[in-house]
């Protein structure tokens, strides 16, 4: 803990209690002083007179005290004026700093889950223009899936610090259903053999289809609810008002 947070109520405790104290003294030589000088008069008008003068030069005295006072109480508190200041400029700079990092890893995970689910897509993808080599450019496709996910799976272990448990909870099931889905969609189609009887075929068929919408209906709606939340951690929706 900063040693500011521990002596600035310190501080003040004690300039009250000085200052409570030093009051009832001062008042208390007041009085004394008050019953001296009432003893040495007689008439009525001898006691306004000086009722009015001790009356007078105890405000006077009040008013210096009253001074003396806050000079040396500026004096002590000044210092830890100072110190609260620097601590509150160390703040910013500190939040300013994570704040910037964790912009820069948000915008850098929202880039991979694009690059993931674009990648995924293309696999799960009803129509692929063959350039050359349909097998090999089938796992290519399968390739960058795999890199992506693998990819963009690294990158948020190593990030997730800067996010709260309910976005890092999103992500996970995210990346699971897009590894699950992605496995079940290339392993059954792999199965899809000309060899394979037509009963084999059938299944794997229904096995591929459903796998595959599930990736292409399903998971957009989970990138829409990050990017909602992606907007929300970079404040973009107050930019935009």
């Amino acid at each position: 803990m900063n040693n500011c947070d521990l002596d600035f109520p310190n501080i003040i405790v004690q300039s009250l209690v000085f200052l409570i104290i030093s009051y009832f003294l001062f008042y208390k030589s007041w009085l004394k002083s008050l019953g001296r000088e009432v003893a040495k008069l007689s008439t009525i008008s001898q006691l306004t007179e000086a009722k009015e003068d001790i009356k007078r030069d105890f405000n006077e005295k009040i008013e210096v005290f009253k001074s003396k006072l806050n000079e040396e109480l500026a004096v002590k508190i000044e210092p830890l004026k100072s110190e609260l200041a620097k601590h509150n400029i160390t703040h910013q700079i500190e939040y300013a700093f994570i704040h910037k990092e964790r912009a820069s890893a948000t915008v850098e995970i929202y880039k991979k889950l694009v690059e993931l689910n674009e990648s995924v897509q293309d696999v799960v993808g009803d129509h692929h223009h063959i350039i050359s080599d349909a097998d090999k450019e089938r796992r290519d496709r399968i390739d960058r899936a795999n890199n992506a996910l693998a990819d963009f799976h690294k990158y948020f272990v190593q990030n997730k610090i800067f996010f709260s448990k309910e976005f890092c909870t999103n992500i996970q099931e995210t990346l699971n259903d897009y590894s699950i889905n992605g496995f079940k969609f290339v392993y059954h189609q792999n199965l899809l053999t000309d060899s394979a009887s037509q009963g084999v075929r059938k299944y794997h068929s229904e096995e591929v289809i459903k796998f595959a919408t599930v990736i292409s209906d399903r998971l957009p709606s989970r990138i829409e609810e990050i990017e909602e939340q992606i907007r929300e951690i970079l404040a973009i929706n107050s930019y935009q008002k």
